[in-house]
């Protein structure tokens, strides 16, 4: 979830290196905030404005900026056959995750407050807008359901998890799929469970390793 702040004076948050900044003290509770800035399209779509009130908003993007938050979910999902014979996807957000996501999105709210900004946008239904550290403490007050919350699922893994049991897991310890000869599975989806951060250099290592195992099978092969 990303949380959006209005600023007097001009942010420009497209300049520099996004995602430069971050606050980990909330690791051991599976979140981590992110400062982030995306393109006006983006933008536009997170905010939870329509009309007047959004054109004025997206006018001045300049003046905005945002942190976004990475709830390590504990809720589960699957994917199964629909009765059109195509792939459905269901997932559902667990109650203690949307607890952490509120309880994130008043902290990333309380330092735009502290940073000096006008209004906070903190994508929860029914509280478009913060305009003071009070509204921060009704947002502390209530309670965060999973419906409250307009999510964006990053860097999905495990759905074909390692392990060395293949009735539990889908490719070995080196990405070779069970059951399939000569298939290998090369991204995050291998990963046993999530590791909480940006997983490319983690899925950059498997996929050199899986590449090594392949490289020796042809040699043995003599290929």
């Amino acid at each position: 979830a990303n949380v959006y702040a209005a600023f007097d004076e001009d942010v420009r948050g497209w300049e520099g290196v996004s995602q430069a900044y971050f606050v980990d003290d909330f690791m051991n509770d599976d979140i981590l905030l992110e400062g982030i800035f995306v393109p006006p399209t983006f933008t536009a779509l997170a905010l939870p404005f329509v009309g007047a009130k959004h054109t004025a908003i997206m006018a001045k993007y300049r003046n905005l900026a945002s942190i976004g938050c990475i709830v390590s979910d504990h809720g589960r999902g699957r994917v199964r056959r629909s009765i059109w014979g195509t792939p459905l996807m269901t997932y559902n957000l667990a109650r203690e995750d949307a607890h952490r996501f509120g309880r994130a999105i008043a902290t990333i709210s309380r330092l735009w407050f502290a940073a000096g900004a006008r209004e906070v946008y903190p994508a929860i239904a029914g509280l478009p807008v913060l305009k003071s550290e009070s509204d921060v403490a009704r947002l502390e007050s209530r309670e965060v359901r999973p419906g409250d919350l307009e999510l964006i699922a990053f860097h999905p893994m495990g759905t074909a998890r390692m392990g060395l049991n293949p009735r539990a897991a889908v490719v070995d310890e080196s990405m070779q799929a069970y059951g399939v000869e000569g298939l290998y599975v090369v991204d995050a989806s291998v990963f046993p469970s999530s590791i909480r951060v940006n997983p490319q250099e983690t899925i950059m290592a498997f996929a050199t390793r899986a590449a090594e195992t392949i490289d020796a099978r042809f040699a043995r092969l003599g290929g």
